[in-house]
């Protein structure tokens, strides 16, 4: 924890030129270490001219970074007892929203495994995932879970479809309204 609030600038210094707090798998400290010349995607910000720029992002990493928060991320407190076995516990459970157990056809499968498959799903869509998964194995679908997955894919383009339409948004709009207004009485 202590290495993690002592190079907690990193980023902000990296998008500047400076690496002194980079990880060895900086692409500039390696070009140096090869003696290459590294040139960034981006050109870097110039301290003089962009020093608000520099300011403003060191207050968002030092609010985000504070040792409290760390504490709590790390779980390194000796004052906090009672927070079971899992310390990333609200960490898991704000990622595991959006690759539930249920959803993602294994329920002995790693954490990474069911997010991995929820980003490929997202990006891909059904099929093409699973085609591209089972391409890699070298192994084929058949015709009636290609079919299953078409269909799958299909209903999810309709309800994206359906929601980005503007008079659903405002309803939606309106029934978040509602329901605060409801829960506040």
């Amino acid at each position: 924890m202590a290495e993690v609030f002592r190079t907690r600038f990193a980023c902000v210094h990296h998008l500047f030129g400076e690496h002194d707090l980079c990880t060895p798998d900086c692409p500039a400290l390696v070009a140096a270490e090869k003696e290459d010349d590294y040139v960034p995607k981006t050109p870097y910000l110039c301290n003089k001219m962009h020093s608000d720029i520099k300011q403003d992002l060191m207050g968002v990493v030092s609010f985000y970074t504070a040792m409290e928060r760390l504490k709590e991320l790390f779980f390194d407190d000796e004052e906090i007892t009672d927070r079971g076995t899992q310390p990333n516990e609200a960490i898991n459970n704000a990622s595991i929203t959006m690759a539930p157990k249920a959803i993602c056809y294994s329920t002995s499968s790693s954490f990474s495994d069911r997010v991995y498959h929820m980003i490929g799903v997202h990006n891909f869509g059904h099929l093409n995932f699973f085609e591209a998964v089972f391409g890699k194995m070298e192994c084929s679908l058949d015709r009636r879970m290609k079919e299953y997955l078409a269909m799958k894919s299909r209903r999810k383009q309709m309800i994206r479809e359906y929601n980005v339409q503007p008079e659903r948004k405002k309803k939606r709009k309106l029934d978040m309204h509602t329901n605060t207004l409801n829960l506040a009485r």
